[in-house]
């Protein structure tokens, strides 16, 4: 992070908002003309590598008990054009593989969304490309996609932000279960803090307060 000893941003860091935008922008492509970095957009592949780094570079990151969010936001695919990219089961299956059951990974993205061809006749003239793999990462995942034409992306972030606190309300569980066999214990004790089973997902009527440990011992159908 520039200007800080840190790789990791919170909100606890003074004047984090104006140290993201230094953050984000690559000094390396102001005025570089024709010798620029490539424009070969990878973002699912960059989070791969960033979960291959996870107890080299990337230490601390990846939180335990923190599900993780990634949030695209490219007016091109994967690979550019999604030729030759990373399939978005492979990289869902290296997430699995890395952290097992102890983290939910949800895709969201920014993008020219499939058949939005106003978005794409805007976006296309300077390379652009419809958003292909990275909205099938978002859908396999549980997310979802905005556009990138959009002039305000506040409602976008917004249910972004809405998605992401209902996933923080389940429990995938490892099989499905019997919901006449199921017992949830809650400690400590909240009476206002309900439970029901969709599949194998268990969702609570809201997030449960810092520190809550819930037990779940069901039966699982076979």
């Amino acid at each position: 992070m520039k200007g800080t000893n840190t790789k990791i941003l919170t909100k606890n860091i003074p004047n984090y908002e104006s140290l993201f935008r230094q953050t984000v922008v690559r000094d390396e492509i102001i005025g570089c003309g024709t010798n620029c970095p490539s424009g070969d957009e990878r973002p699912l592949e960059a989070i791969r590598q960033a979960i291959e780094k996870r107890f080299t570079d990337n230490a601390g990151f990846f939180r335990d008990g923190a599900d993780l969010v990634a949030i695209v936001l490219s007016d091109e695919d994967e690979g550019s054009d999604g030729l030759n990219a990373i399939a978005p089961s492979a990289l869902i299956e290296h997430f699995k593989f890395a952290f097992g059951n102890t983290k939910r990974f949800t895709g969201f993205g920014i993008v020219v969304r499939p058949t939005d061809l106003a978005c794409y006749a805007v976006e296309s003239p300077t390379g652009g490309h419809y958003a292909n793999i990275t909205s099938l990462f978002a859908e396999l995942s549980g997310g979802h996609t905005g556009s990138i034409c959009d002039a305000d992306y506040g409602p976008t972030l917004a249910s972004i932000g809405e998605r992401v606190r209902q996933v923080s309300n389940t429990v995938t569980l490892s099989n499905m279960p019997d919901p006449q066999n199921m017992e949830v214990h809650i400690r400590p004790s909240d009476s206002s803090l309900t439970w029901e089973v969709q599949g194998q997902t268990l969702r609570f009527n809201k997030l449960p307060q810092k520190g809550t440990r819930v037990d779940i011992i069901y039966k699982p159908i076979h």
